[in-house]
């Protein structure tokens, strides 16, 4: 249920309620892997959030609404812009598994869970549908 409350000049853009969850890792992998279960991912790995929702918040904000002073915005928030890098891979590969070179265990530096379930929207609210 699409919400916007408009101003005079500027247009604020809300949406709250249920979306597609957009966290993307093979958890149930991990966690087989911690418990020693399992020595490397599977590839294809699977996605542990696929097909779940989760509830929302989506906010668009016009810059100008901001204001000019420099001062902190407290709130927490994903950006509109594509992610390029996958941060599950990075976090494998450099913090958790991969040792100093991020190639210490081949098996253990990819989720290989490649992407969200459902694509995101390339406009307002950005994130994908809700099942």
């Amino acid at each position: 249920m699409p919400a916007v409350i408009a101003t005079s000049t500027q247009v604020l853009k809300y949406l709250p309620g249920p979306r597609d969850d957009p966290f993307s890792f093979d958890l149930t992998q991990f966690n087989k892997i911690i418990n020693g279960m399992a020595t490397s991912f599977n590839n294809p790995g699977t996605d542990a959030a696929a097909g779940t929702n989760v509830m929302s918040v989506v906010l668009e904000v016009p810059k100008a609404m901001l204001g000019t002073v420099a001062a902190t915005l407290n709130v927490w928030l994903e950006t509109k812009k594509k992610i390029l890098i996958d941060a599950i891979d990075i976090e494998l590969k450099f913090v958790a598994f991969g040792g100093p070179t991020g190639t210490s265990n081949p098996g253990l530096t990819s989720d290989h869970v490649n992407g969200n379930d459902k694509p995101f929207l390339a406009s307002f609210p950005y994130l994908a549908a809700p099942f």
